[in-house]
């Protein structure tokens, strides 16, 4: 039986910011970054009629990437470790650059009971993205 992988990921994405400066002042490297150019052409003509979600934004974001696990809070607590005592960092550069906030928890597993990871949110984890004025999404690929 296959284990579970899960990743956790946290973005800043917004349709103006200064990628470096985020960076700068919240002293982390990002895993990923996208600016504005960096998006397809099929995306970037204005002929192309997209919802707001999809039309073509500044993404900074770290991830720890996908690893075997049972427990999403042990992935989760891996991203709150980077973002511990930030907290006002990001609420200010959210502002100043009118970002979004994002946790999105990645998780690949086998679609059996005995198997599946444990999807749990600490009351810490939850305070914390709320802390930030964060979106907690699931992307969920079962096989």
């Amino acid at each position: 039986m296959k284990e579970s992988e899960i990743s956790v990921c946290f973005v800043l994405s917004g349709k103006t910011a200064n990628l470096n400066e985020i960076s700068d002042r919240l002293q982390i490297t990002p895993t990923k970054t996208r600016a504005l150019e960096d998006w397809p052409e099929t995306i970037t003509d204005p002929r192309v009629q997209l919802p707001e979600e999809l039309r073509p934004h500044y993404v900074w974001q770290i991830d720890t990437g996908y690893d075997h696990s049972r427990l999403v809070r042990e992935r989760f607590i891996t991203v709150l470790r980077l973002l511990s005592g930030k907290e006002a960092i990001i609420r200010e550069l959210k502002e100043q650059f009118s970002l979004r906030a994002s946790f999105t928890i990645g998780v690949h597993a086998q679609h059996d009971q005995c198997n599946l990871p444990e999807l749990f949110l600490t009351k810490e984890i939850v305070e914390f993205a709320a802390a930030l004025g964060a979106d907690i999404g699931f992307d969920m690929y079962l096989d």
